[in-house]
């Protein structure tokens, strides 16, 4: 194959193109209308996940609505996450509360009223 790019004058196709449009009746102007629109709800997304070693990139496909439910999904997973190390830390702290004050290394104040 030749690397070298051919440039390919459009104009007078698209120019074909809307004269043959225009001689469509409405029937089928709507339903291309429609074809149409249902093709660009069911269009993908590509998504780089990552590069390989070899310079290319790894493409997945997923769905605008699949999409949605992974972004979803990952910002509960990161709040769960983040509400079970606040957890963790409070019990942490509560520990060291309840080892200072069974080896009496508390303050007689901190039991005063």
């Amino acid at each position: 194959m030749n690397s070298k790019s051919v440039k390919i004058n459009t104009t007078p196709i698209a120019q074909l193109l809307n004269r043959s449009a225009q001689q469509l009746d409405e029937n089928t102007l709507s339903a291309l209308r429609a074809a149409r629109q249902t093709a660009l709800t069911k269009q993908r997304v590509s998504i780089a996940s990552a590069a390989l070693s070899s310079g290319h990139q790894l493409h997945f496909h997923v769905s605008s609505r699949a999409q949605k439910w992974i972004i979803t999904l990952l910002v509960a997973a990161t709040l769960i996450s983040a509400w079970g190390v606040l957890q963790h830390q409070h019990e942490q702290q509560i520990n060291e509360l309840d080892i200072a004050i069974l080896s009496d290394e508390m303050p007689i104040e901190v039991f005063l009223d």
